[in-house]
């Protein structure tokens, strides 16, 4: 089940999170060489010239991993809205715009009864596809939750 929420965080909080992801240039972004699958995986073969920018914010065996002082601003409002009794990972993509939309392969987050959510920080034309065919929009302070077993696959904008 797929659910979507817009206006997920209150404007404000929304204001703080955007500002860190995209407008503070002391953010840090890490290059990752790949897109859906970890290199050396046979899939990514194919996927070495698709890659992104990430920050892992926490993971369940470290615990907090971001040395980004203002962590708290990004991480707090956004898992404080979520219902939920255990976090699994928290992290940021940055998704550069591409000149046409790519179709990425369709991966899992996990295969165990957990949820993923996703929050959009900026409205462009990109989208998160399922493999049955339906679709979410990227619009600015949308979340979408859904069963983290569920086949997905991020498609980069064009237009932003």
């Amino acid at each position: 089940m797929v659910k979507v929420i817009d206006n997920f965080l209150p404007l404000e909080s929304f204001q703080k999170l955007k500002w860190n992801l995209t407008a503070n240039t002391m953010f840090p972004y890490y290059f990752q060489n790949g897109k859906d699958y970890p290199i050396g995986d046979k899939k990514s073969e194919k996927m070495l010239d698709q890659f992104q920018f990430v920050h892992l914010f926490y993971n369940p065996l470290c615990g907090m991993v971001s040395e980004y002082p203002r962590w708290k601003d990004i991480v707090k409002p956004y898992a404080d809205r979520l219902v939920s009794t255990a976090i699994l990972r928290i992290k940021a993509n940055l998704n550069i715009a591409t000149k046409e939309f790519i179709t990425r392969e369709f991966h899992t987050d996990f295969n165990i009864e957990c949820k993923t959510a996703v929050i959009y920080i900026n409205t462009n034309n990109g989208y998160t596809l399922f493999e049955d065919g339906n679709k979410v929009e990227s619009v600015e302070n949308r979340v979408v939750i859904f069963d983290s077993h569920m086949r997905h696959a991020g498609i980069p904008c064009t237009d932003e």
